[in-house]
């Protein structure tokens, strides 16, 4: 008899996790075995943890800890192997359909994390650590790619592969891409999915008379996870005012990765034992379903971030653009707690020590959040920034028209000056005119300096 055959009875989601791995049928009747039941609301109510095998005990490491050593061997900072780490254990919760009751509300592990450092960071290294122990775990068919020709096939390929790990060493290329006009609204429709529990609609895209192309059927909502990285330059130089306004930047775990001051000449060889561990520990996380609730101190502690950190968005100066990143980041706190008890116990029970672990997360995430804030999240407001710290780092003296050409002599001149007028004109810096004999000489004062400029440089004029 054919797997497929064998597999009738078993429940959709459990056929994802089991037979796409290649799975016998004994195999995937023993995972249908532990599926969370599909009946009614009441099922959802309970939090529902694999079966304990006497002879498998569970994992006694923390993943994301072992994950850092074992992927420690480049010069980037170990926060980034961390972060890689929470998003593979969300990607596996996800597919496996544990979700998180808040409220009314039910929210899903969907986690698209952005990886933010300087240029020959080694992003391609940092990410590609992580493909391995998937395919040595049996999770190989997680980590899907991003071959799609057109917006009907990205449909395509998500109707037959609706849950997934997808991996971008470079975000900037998949946004071009998605902005390519062969991929219509796609890039809408990505977004409108994340966190989304509705099944898409059908989509028909060609009708010709007696031999119309069939439509493309989603059975169920796509559940995507995401892991990309960026220089920042090539994120902004790439953004659009929409990527913002329109939610798809604010769904985004910003994670900026600052230095590399470890000197690493020679990587050294992959640690086998740390990654046999890993994989272990994978394979029980792979076991886990079910719905997870928070107990009352969990949500006291919630509660008490959540007023906190939402003044802390709309006091900052531009708080439509805020609010948008807040009203993520508010459920995104829930994801993180329940990634740090995973993690940490391979259970659903989120306690209060990863809760504390789970705002702390978001702590870092809000400051990424409040230093791009400035610059509108888009081209034009990063390159006024750029100047704008330049200035900033004159400090007293500030700086002349002289010296910030130099420092931005690949801008078009007209872009340039343009800029320092805007900067001028906003407030953010103060022009200064010094004779010096035969000419004028321009110098730049940030404001913050602009008072002492004037005690210290008495002729300087404005």
């Amino acid at each position: 008899m054919s797997s497929a055959a064998t597999n009738n009875n078993i429940p959709f989601d459990q056929m994802i996790v089991a037979g796409a791995n290649g799975a016998t049928s004994e195999e995937a009747l023993q995972v249908a075995s532990s599926a969370i039941p599909t009946g009614g609301e009441d099922d959802k109510q309970e939090t529902h943890e694999p079966e304990s095998d006497a002879k498998t005990p569970k994992p006694t490491k923390n993943f994301i800890t072992s994950y850092r050593e074992y992927a420690d061997i480049v010069e980037v900072p170990a926060e980034a192997h961390e972060a890689v780490a929470m998003a593979v254990i969300a990607a596996v919760l996800n597919r496996n359909g544990v979700e998180i009751k808040h409220g009314a509300i039910m929210v899903p592990m969907d986690f698209w994390l952005i990886l933010i450092s300087e240029s020959g960071a080694g992003r391609n290294t940092l990410l590609s650590l992580a493909t391995p122990l998937l395919r040595k775990s049996g999770l190989q068919d997680l980590n899907q790619t991003m071959s799609w020709g057109s917006e009907m096939a990205l449909y395509q390929s998500l109707a037959e592969n609706p849950c997934g790990l997808y991996i971008w060493p470079e975000l900037s290329i998949a946004l071009k891409k998605l902005a390519q006009p062969n991929f219509g609204g796609a890039k809408v429709w990505l977004t409108d999915c994340y966190d989304n529990f509705d099944v898409p609609p059908n989509i028909t895209y060609r009708k010709t008379g007696n031999k119309d192309t069939p439509p493309i059927e989603f059975l169920r909502p796509p559940r995507l996870n995401i892991i990309a990285s960026s220089s920042e330059d090539w994120l902004m130089t790439n953004l659009v005012q929409e990527d913002t306004t329109g939610g798809f930047l604010p769904r985004l775990v910003l994670l900026k990765l600052n230095g590399m001051e470890k000197d690493v000449p020679e990587p050294r060889e992959i640690d086998l034992r740390l990654q046999s561990e890993l994989i272990f520990q994978l394979q029980h996380i792979n076991s886990i379903r079910g719905t997870v609730l928070f107990s009352k101190p969990v949500r006291e502690m919630y509660d008490e971030w959540y007023r906190k950190a939402k003044k802390r968005f709309l006091a900052q100066s531009n708080p439509a653009l805020a609010r948008p990143f807040f009203n993520r980041l508010r459920n995104q706190v829930l994801k993180f707690a329940v990634i740090h008890e995973v993690a940490e116990t391979q259970t659903l029970e989120v306690s209060v020590s990863s809760m504390e672990k789970a705002i702390a997360t978001a702590a870092k995430i809000e400051e990424v959040i409040f230093a791009l804030l400035p610059t509108g999240m888009n081209r034009e407001g990063a390159e006024l920034q750029k100047i704008e710290q330049r200035i900033k780092e004159g400090k007293v003296d500030g700086v002349s028209k002289t010296v910030l050409t130099r420092a931005f002599q690949s801008m078009v001149w007209r872009e340039r000056n343009q800029r320092i007028v805007t900067l001028c004109q906003g407030g953010a810096v103060v022009q200064f005119q010094r004779e010096t004999g035969s000419r004028t000489a321009y110098v730049y004062v940030h404001k913050d300096y602009a008072e002492e400029h004037k005690v210290k440089f008495p002729n300087d004029k404005t």
